[in-house]
């Protein structure tokens, strides 16, 4: 899972990606339903009011597991999609991302 709090007023899209020793992409996460962050909610004059909260589900396959194993970094991109209107930007703007684990193991013994 991935908890984000978006104060950005655009919509953002997230991707995932690992990477070998190398710095070299493996491959990259699933994010489900190919979900985004909505923007955050802004005043008239485009100043943050509060942030829009979001918790995204990323599914790792069994056939990525070995993308998973051997990555020793992980890169988190993030992608602002406009509205086609102009914004300023204010160094007061924040994305939080929190990052938790949930996995099933099998054990062949």
């Amino acid at each position: 899972f991935m908890d984000i709090e978006n104060g950005y007023p655009f919509e953002i899209d997230l991707e995932i990606a690992f990477l070998n020793s190398n710095f070299q992409q493996l491959g990259v996460a699933e994010i489900e339903n190919n979900q985004t962050i909505m923007p955050g909610k802004v005043d008239a004059q485009g100043r943050p009011q509060s942030n829009t909260k979001a918790r995204l589900t990323i599914k790792i396959p069994r056939e990525k597991i070995d993308m998973l194993q051997n990555a020793t970094h992980v890169v988190i991109k993030a992608k602002v999609l406009g509205d086609g209107t102009n914004k300023k930007i204010y160094n007061t703007y924040k994305l939080k991302i929190s990052t938790n684990g949930q996995f099933e193991y099998e054990a062949n013994l």
